[in-house]
């Protein structure tokens, strides 16, 4: 089981559509996925689809004590999601014990051997929910818009990721920056995207071969609770993302644009 948590503390980066991007991605090359929305805006799973009205249990119930297994959902075989809720909005004030930050790990913990990926869509914010993540992953993956703002995004994710590696997880590796809703004709992009490259060198990762363009598939996508591949499988910025799976899987060696 590989744990991977896509973490941005911006919001805006397409951090949520990525997550579910990779997760329906691997999930079609055969890999058995579980995705978390730990972000209070629930927005993971309403673009996948899960009934609310119907749900028993969510992250909130795992925070407060109930098994993980109760609050999987399965949206297919093979592919399952704890859901969020507008309750995790109250999590860093409820919250507050000296293991507080470890409640996710200890939960997820019990999915080993269970299944392939666990995914974690992070709120855009460095609070509980995102301290959480970071002390039960593996890995991350750090999308960003190649502008001003993603890259100041970076630099304060940096520093937060450097802390949480001496405070609860070590281990803690950036698989890699994924840039999202680049715009190839904008000089601007090209120019901060220099920067990134130089950044991620600063901080031992890689910038990911695939980018992802912008494109109008992705939101409307999520307004028709789908994943990208089954409601827009022919759009350009869906190929980019079944690129971005097949070099997550593969470890595709970063080449520098010229």
């Amino acid at each position: 089981m590989e744990v991977v948590a896509i973490t941005s503390a911006k919001g805006g980066t397409s951090k949520t559509s990525t997550t579910q991007a990779l997760a329906y991605g691997l999930h079609a090359k055969g890999k058995t996925v579980l995705m978390i929305d730990a972000d209070a805006q629930a927005n993971l799973s309403f673009s996948s689809g899960v009934d609310f009205k119907a749900v028993q249990a969510d992250l909130y119930s795992v925070f407060k004590g109930a098994d993980i297994d109760k609050a999987i959902l399965e949206i297919k075989p093979g592919l399952h999601i704890v859901p969020g809720s507008v309750a995790l909005m109250a999590a860093d004030r409820e919250f507050t014990g000296q293991r507080s930050f470890l409640i996710l790990r200890d939960a997820v913990r019990k999915m080993q051997k269970r299944v392939d990926y666990v995914l974690i869509d992070t709120p855009p914010a460095v609070g509980l929910l995102t301290q959480n993540a970071l002390a039960v992953a593996d890995k991350l993956i750090l999308p960003m818009r190649p502008d001003g703002f993603g890259l100041q995004g970076l630099s304060q994710m940096m520093a937060y990721i450097a802390e949480q590696r001496k405070r609860t997880n070590p281990g803690l590796q950036i698989d890699g920056i994924l840039l999202t809703q680049c715009n190839s004709r904008n000089n601007v992009d090209k120019i901060i995207t220099e920067q990134i490259y130089k950044m991620a060198e600063r901080m031992g990762t890689k910038v990911y071969k695939s980018k992802i363009r912008m494109g109008t598939a992705v939101p409307a996508s999520g307004l028709m609770r789908k994943s990208i591949y089954d409601a827009y499988p022919k759009a350009g910025v869906t190929l980019d993302y079944s690129n971005f799976v097949d070099e997550f899987m593969g470890g595709m060696t970063w080449q520098r644009i010229k």
